[in-house]
């Protein structure tokens, strides 16, 4: 699929009209044609930043124990996250 756009401005009969701004029916003219990889494109495509943000994130993983013979390993982001959510839950 191939973005494209054009740019366009009051045509120069209209702009010199003494009714310019009342009138409902202005003509348009291009001034530009956009084709292909435009900002149409940039805008569709994610943001890099939250596409690199869980690669810049600390990892933090503590291991627990539990019982004898029995750690669990805990991701205190992943921990911290889901309290948060559980914390805030009832004000949303």
């Amino acid at each position: 699929m191939q973005d494209h756009g054009i740019l366009s401005q009051l045509s120069d009969k209209c702009r010199q009209c003494p009714k310019v701004d009342e009138c409902d029916h202005k003509v348009m003219q291009a001034c530009a044609y956009i084709v292909g990889g435009g900002m149409l494109s940039d805008v569709a495509q994610p943001s890099k930043a939250d596409m690199v943000e869980p690669m810049l994130k600390e990892e933090r993983l503590v291991n627990v124990k539990v019982a004898e013979g029995m750690t669990v390993m805990l991701d205190l982001n992943e921990l911290a996250r889901r309290m948060k959510a559980d914390f805030y839950r009832g004000l949303l």
